[in-house]
């Protein structure tokens, strides 16, 4: 489901490939973001992964911001880049819908509940700290070679 240029899409309609937003970066975003100015803001990524629906790729964030405040439609351009298309990257992405799938994740309105700080958002880039949630939906930390539940 290609397309050029840049489509006028319902938010609700677009598929997730993230399971949490930062906080820090909702709040950034809150900021700048007027629901009247959507229009002039860069198009939202998104890419039919082969399962018929638009998924954002980026702008998750934005899209959350956007639903929040009300907008039924954003601005979406479709992803062609190489991270997104082609090995490594579309394996990581095809992961991360699995994951949206296993945790009933569909929409932007089902990270509501799913916001995390900037802390447990990025954790260590070298993983030795990281988050991950169990199949109740709890969430747990993996900190210096130990697993304990996130309170």
């Amino acid at each position: 489901m290609e397309f050029e240029g840049i489509l006028e899409y319902p938010i609700l309609e677009l598929g997730l490939s993230q399971i949490y937003l930062d906080e820090d970066k909702l709040r950034a975003v809150k900021e700048w973001f007027d629901p009247k100015q959507v229009c002039t803001y860069e198009p939202l990524p998104v890419h039919d992964f082969g399962d018929g629906r638009y998924t954002l790729t980026d702008g998750h964030s934005r899209s959350y911001v956007a639903w929040a405040a009300g907008l039924t439609h954003i601005p979406v351009i479709y992803d062609r880049d190489a991270i997104v298309c082609e090995p490594p990257g579309s394996l990581m992405y095809r992961f991360d819908l699995e994951w949206c799938r296993w945790l009933h994740l569909k929409m932007i309105s089902d990270l509501q509940g799913r916001i995390l700080s900037h802390e447990q958002y990025g954790a260590a880039d070298d993983l030795s700290e990281f988050y991950l949630e169990d199949v109740n939906g709890c969430l747990f930390c993996y900190k210096d070679g130990v697993l304990f539940p996130e309170v």
